[in-house]
């Protein structure tokens, strides 16, 4: 699967969520973001944006598609918000 234009498809991560040093449990519902590893970019993405990194993106961004039994989303590059370092912990 190809992503177009200035499109980057992501095949979005699990949240599993933690607890705060007082107690307090964070779930995906409440947080502003969300993470997928880069499936595709399009030809007009930034090329330091490249498949296999993680991506950080907009809660309610992108279109979803479901392609051989996987999700996928496709997301516009301004709604990137950032790739994510190897040691970031979900």
């Amino acid at each position: 699967m190809q992503a177009t234009h200035d499109l980057i498809a992501v095949k979005p991560l699990t949240f599993e969520g933690h607890t705060t040093e007082a107690g307090i449990i964070v779930t995906e519902q409440v947080t502003e973001y969300r993470l997928g590893e880069i499936v595709s970019v399009g030809p007009e993405v930034d090329p330091e944006v490249q498949p296999g990194l993680i991506l950080m993106f907009e809660k309610l961004a992108g279109y979803k598609v479901f392609h051989e039994g996987t999700d996928y989303l496709f997301i516009r590059e301004g709604h990137a918000m950032g790739l994510v370092d190897d040691d970031y912990t979900i």
